[in-house]
């Protein structure tokens, strides 16, 4: 079953000669239960690929699909304004699991 897929997803910063294209074209997909490593050199977009798939930025172009569902196609009328991010499960660095 796939959890994730990005479809020709891009992101570029600035404009003209300033144009930095940070994502150009990427697609994958992930199986359900899958271990995935974002490796590449400096400068190669995977911060970026990941503020992305975790919300914390929007693509410029392209999908991304999370349980099937195109995390960045919401209408007006579904977020009432508000920025909806992809739900991220798991714990961050550093957190610490309620006990109480």
């Amino acid at each position: 079953m796939e959890i994730l897929r990005v479809e020709n997803l891009t992101k570029v910063y600035g404009k003209g000669e300033n144009e930095v294209r940070a994502l150009d074209g990427v697609s994958f997909s992930v199986e359900k239960g899958a271990f995935v490593a974002v490796i590449g050199p400096s400068g190669s977009g995977k911060s970026t690929l990941l503020h992305i798939l975790g919300g914390v930025d929007r693509p410029t172009g392209g999908k991304v699909f999370m349980d099937g569902k195109d995390v960045y196609a919401h209408s007006g009328a579904q977020c009432h304004g508000k920025h909806h991010a992809p739900r991220t499960y798991g714990r961050a660095e550093g957190q610490s699991k309620s006990t109480g």
